[in-house]
């Protein structure tokens, strides 16, 4: 089967920026403006394994995936094949090792590929049978375990992973249809990041070799040689051995030892203190109590009737307003749920528009909210 993966890094990024929108999943969608940004300098990026593209290209090739079939050879040769053994269990009735092999499992698209060939077992043995292996039709792999994982992320990877937790996070907080799954999973996604960055920082171990001599009548042990008093030493055992055979012919009369020396490093892991999950604890309960709001507020306005829908533009321009800080001028009124209203100088069809300063819902008309809170009050406003 053809393989239309993108070559040149720049197209894969964008075909992979394209792909991660395609599953909907908010995960990906924060991830791919990311993958298009890296998309830009990726054509001069020399891509060493540190480098941000390299990280990004990493990515990309696990959402594309790859279409490629590999050479199949026609033949086992005279050695044992696994696979001979299996398709002669299956034709015996034995089916325990057939897994999607097996004629009852057997995919559709697999069956209809240009490159399949039937057999009378129906079994995809790659040197007997099909004679076809397309990694395409292949189940997909089990994904390692978080500490592989964490064993191989570099730095830039980790940066990534962070940088789109960190999107996404955002997108939870200012989005709808957000769900306590997806904020879950952005929860457990960040903890295995930070576990990540700590199996990155494997301990090192160096060895090292110094010469020492003493005279037979002696029991004390000294640096060195005779007449040298310095303690030098060596990390490469060829060069100690080469030192103490030199030492042993120039001073036969004395004894003469290494002494090797194991030193093991290990860094400190940059991955976040035990009170930073607090934190995350205390932003995941944040988000359920705006979500909590915003339905709350959903369901009071679906259940009552006459709701005046704003012009987008009149709503766009109040946003607008609120993030440069005008609400905060407005005069400002109470709902009996507390929520607050700042009353804005626009009207539309002869009513006053009020603008939540909560920012859970959009503006309304005043008859609306008294409609579906009851009168408005300045107790409680700010």
């Amino acid at each position: 089967m053809p393989d239309t993966t993108p070559d040149r890094p720049a197209d894969q990024l964008r075909a992979a920026a394209v792909r991660a929108r395609e599953t909907g999943d908010p995960l990906h969608t924060a991830l791919a403006p990311l993958l298009e940004a890296v998309a830009v300098d990726a054509i001069s990026c020399r891509c060493v394994p540190e480098c941000p593209t390299g990280a990004a290209l990493a990515v990309a090739r696990q959402l594309l995936g790859t279409t490629t079939c590999g050479p199949v050879p026609d033949s086992c040769g005279d050695e044992p094949c696994a696979n001979h053994e299996r398709e002669q269990a299956h034709a015996e009735g034995e089916h325990a090792f057939c897994r999607a092999e097996c004629a009852t499992d057997l995919a559709d698209d697999y069956a209809s590929c240009p490159g399949y060939e039937a057999s009378p077992n129906l079994c995809r043995c790659p040197c007997y049978g099909c004679k076809h292996h397309c990694s395409t039709h292949q189940p997909p792999a089990a994904p390692p375990a978080p500490a592989d994982r964490a064993a191989v992320l570099t730095e830039a990877e980790r940066t990534m992973l962070t940088y789109a937790l960190d999107e996404a996070q955002e997108h939870i907080w200012s989005r709808d249809g957000f769900t306590d799954e997806d904020q879950a999973a952005v929860t457990s996604l960040r903890r295995l990041a930070g576990e990540a960055a700590a199996g990155a920082h494997h301990p090192t171990t160096t060895r090292s070799y110094r010469l020492e001599h003493r005279h037979p009548e002696e029991s004390t042990w000294r640096p060195n040689t005779p007449g040298i008093g310095a303690n030098w030493s060596w990390r490469s055992r060829e060069k100690a051995d080469q030192r103490l055979a030199e030492a042993q012919d120039r001073w036969p009369d004395f004894e003469h030892r290494l002494i090797e020396t194991t030193t093991t490093v290990t860094e400190a892991p940059a991955v976040p203190a035990a009170p930073e999950e607090t934190t995350w604890v205390g932003a995941t309960e944040l988000a359920s109590d705006r979500a909590a709001t915003r339905d709350r507020i959903r369901r009071a306005i679906c259940e009552a009737s006459g709701f005046t829908w704003l012009p987008d533009d009149l709503v766009i321009e109040l946003c607008e307003a609120t993030n440069t800080g005008r609400p905060t001028g407005w005069p400002e009124l109470a709902d009996r749920d507390g929520d607050i209203w700042a009353i804005t100088s626009e009207t539309h069809d002869g009513d006053t528009v009020l603008m939540p300063c909560s920012g859970d819902m959009g503006p309304m008309l005043r008859r609306d909210v008294e409609a579906h809170f009851g009168p408005l009050t300045t107790e409680g406003a700010r």
